[in-house]
């Protein structure tokens, strides 16, 4: 694979199959000692990551007990822990019927 590239999507066809992005198609190429066109050099810097906005959460979202935690997104109620220290307990959607998930005193 040494030598130039053969076109400018050189960076597009190998981030394809490789599943990675173009930045990195490009970092990879030149590292194996392919030369790239000059029309790939736009690949050659990525830019600088855009901060993105926390969603705010309602205080009536979820209960601000200590045994509730947020697990993959959604409210669970920690009955206990492994010996290895997992949490163990039930997601607030799958609680039985007629029990409370909205907090403590409730």
């Amino acid at each position: 694979m040494h030598g130039r590239a053969r076109h400018a999507s050189e960076c597009g066809g190998y981030a394809r199959r490789y599943g990675v992005d173009r930045y990195t198609a490009y970092d990879d190429l030149t590292s194996l000692g392919v030369e790239l066109p000059d029309t790939a050099r736009r690949w050659a810097q990525r830019p600088a990551a855009t901060p993105r906005r926390r969603a705010e959460r309602r205080d009536d979202e979820w209960p601000h007990d200590d045994s509730w935690i947020t697990l993959d997104g959604h409210p669970y109620f920690v009955a206990g822990y492994t010996a290895g220290g997992a949490p163990y307990g039930i997601f607030a959607d799958n609680a039985p019927e007629g029990i409370h998930t909205a907090g403590p005193g409730n």
